[in-house]
């Protein structure tokens, strides 16, 4: 017999948060998958607060630190611009649709290369995600 779903299971998660930008400097969110927990990621939203074009790139990797995936390469997003997943809708490029799979322990590196000097500000960045216990 198959045991009821609890509570928390398949709740969507969406971890938003901000993310300092300082001048001229890089910057590097992670998000971590929890313990006895697996997510299915269905998106997510970068945006770049500063005054000036920063590259960003978001990449995922197995507990072991060993890269596994790229959500996308490195991509230049400009002052005030965003990017997001699966569609980038401020470019000529458009990002298939993708649902990612990651257990406990993987997780998901987003990173703001620096772009020279600026005012920096608060970027922002989601991962849209079914969370389910396992």
């Amino acid at each position: 017999m198959k045991t009821p779903l609890t509570a928390s299971e398949g709740r969507i998660v969406d971890n938003f948060a901000t993310t300092v930008l300082g001048n001229n400097d890089t910057v590097t969110r992670t998000i971590t998958i929890p313990a006895n927990r697996r997510w299915w990621v269905y998106g997510g939203l970068l945006f770049n607060a500063d005054n000036v074009a920063r590259n960003i790139t978001v990449n995922i990797y197995n507990a072991s630190a060993q890269r596994i995936g790229i959500i996308f390469p490195t991509q230049a997003v400009g002052a005030a611009g965003y990017v997001s997943y699966p569609n980038t809708l401020n470019s000529a490029t458009q990002w298939a649709v993708c649902l990612l799979a990651l257990k406990a322990g993987d997780y998901i590196t987003i990173t703001w290369t620096a772009g020279g000097a600026s005012a920096g500000g608060s970027a922002i960045s989601s991962c849209i995600a079914q969370e389910v216990i396992v």
